[in-house]
């Protein structure tokens, strides 16, 4: 009776396993590859986009997905939040006792904020914004991506 109970319990963790290797790489073969899980030097996971901004999601009819042009990504619990956006742009929520958006803008899930630099030796003191689907990061022909 002991070695069958064991027998049963084996057979049921190798199904699991295999469960879960057979959900991975189907996993894989749907996904979209506009970016990549790593590890940081200090052994924390992250995502790396690669994709354009702005992101332009299709279904496999090739029709439009309606999907945000900023891929988002959502960090916090409930008494606090950050919305964080491919391009830099976050927006920064609380839930503590209200809900309340810290640096809300007009776009729904899309915060108020912005990054940029003024050249002191240029002459026409052009500003340049890194923050944002319009930035100077969204531009492919000036920003390569890579893992390092």
């Amino acid at each position: 009776m002991i070695y069958y109970l064991f027998r049963s319990r084996a057979s049921e963790a190798k199904m699991s396993i295999l469960s879960i290797i057979v959900f991975c790489f189907q996993q894989a073969s749907y996904s979209n590859p506009i970016g990549n899980w790593s590890w940081s030097k200090q052994g924390l996971p992250i995502y790396q986009y690669k994709g354009p901004l702005p992101f332009k999601g299709v279904d496999k009819n090739g029709k439009d997905a309606m999907q945000p042009e900023d891929p988002y990504f959502l960090i916090g619990n409930y008494r606090m939040a950050l919305v964080t956006h491919a391009s830099g742009v976050y927006q920064f929520l609380t839930a503590e006792r209200a809900w309340a958006r810290l640096n809300g803008s007009e776009q729904i899930n899309y915060g108020w904020n912005d990054a940029s630099i003024v050249f002191q030796n240029d002459p026409l003191g052009k500003k340049v914004v890194l923050t944002g689907v319009k930035s100077i990061a969204a531009d492919q022909a000036l920003v390569t991506k890579n893992s390092d």
